[in-house]
């Protein structure tokens, strides 16, 4: 289970169970807004190039690079509310401090979507690697309510990871450690041994062996809809129960997020990037 913190975030009640974390963002707050000034360049690049000279890798440069890539051609309603979801999750892991990122949000290649795990983690205390994946949307008008659309969203995001970790996946390992190359500081102990735990999935990958069974994973659903209807903590606590029956994974958790709308942040960050201009 992640470490419990007990950290009081302004606009954000926080209920946590053994097994998952539910998130109500009730107010795009100040808090919230501050925070992601503090760590939105160092999530989308990583640590190392974040703490560079280099204009391009400045809080406004990331912004303005942020609104490239929501306002793309290529970008539908899906991927907006994919990028804000997982904006917002890096926003609070960071916020939270439990594990150290070894993975940056971006596609540092291109702009295209990023080829691997939505977020890779290392935990200090246990010396493990927690292997992210985020799915964000709104309720379907076949979804009875707000519980069913957000569970939905965590079993997709169940099926795409343990699809991904036991199928041929030598690049997903490529990627992975060409991101802790760039997110994890050389000053950092931790360094190497997330070297060494990615080496060995990628060795093993290599060989033809590809499992869930020995990776821990975090399964998030990001769900757009009103407050006023809120998600039910109960079911998320069955679906976590159920996912954990399931034993397709080493250890998981489960993290459920609900916000009104996606679109505050992007008009946020779009303030932000022209601001002065």
């Amino acid at each position: 289970m992640m470490k419990d913190n007990c950290k009081m975030i302004d606009g954000i009640r926080i209920i946590r169970k053994e097994g998952f974390i539910l998130y109500y963002i009730d107010s795009f707050s100040e808090t919230i807004q501050s925070e992601i000034r503090k760590h939105l360049s160092e999530i989308c690049y990583g640590a190392i190039n974040s703490s560079s000279e280099i204009n391009f890798y400045s809080y406004k440069a990331t912004a303005k690079e942020f609104i490239t890539r929501y306002k793309s051609p290529t970008s539908d309603d899906k991927r907006k509310k994919g990028l804000i979801g997982e904006l917002l999750f890096h926003i609070l892991m960071a916020i939270e401090s439990n594990y150290l990122p070894a993975s940056a949000f971006f596609n540092t290649e291109e702009r295209s979507l990023k080829k691997g795990f939505d977020v890779t983690f290392y935990d200090s205390d246990n010396q493990e690697l927690w292997f992210a994946e985020v799915k964000s949307g709104e309720k379907q008008k076949n979804q009875g309510n707000q519980s069913t659309a957000i569970t939905h969203l965590i079993s997709v995001a169940k099926n795409d990871m343990k699809k991904r970790l036991n199928q041929e996946n030598n690049v997903l390992w490529q990627n992975a450690i060409n991101h802790a190359i760039i997110t994890v500081k050389e000053t950092k102990d931790e360094k190497k041994v997330i070297m060494n735990l990615l080496g060995k999935f990628a060795n093993d990958a290599s060989v033809g062996k590809y499992t869930s069974s020995d990776k821990n994973v975090i399964l998030v659903g990001v769900l757009f809809h009103t407050l006023t209807q809120e998600v039910d903590a109960q079911k998320i606590q069955a679906k976590c129960d159920q996912l954990i029956k399931e034993n397709y994974f080493n250890k998981l958790i489960v993290i459920a997020i609900q916000k009104n709308t996606y679109e505050a942040v992007f008009h946020f960050l779009e303030r932000e990037a022209n601001d002065g201009e």
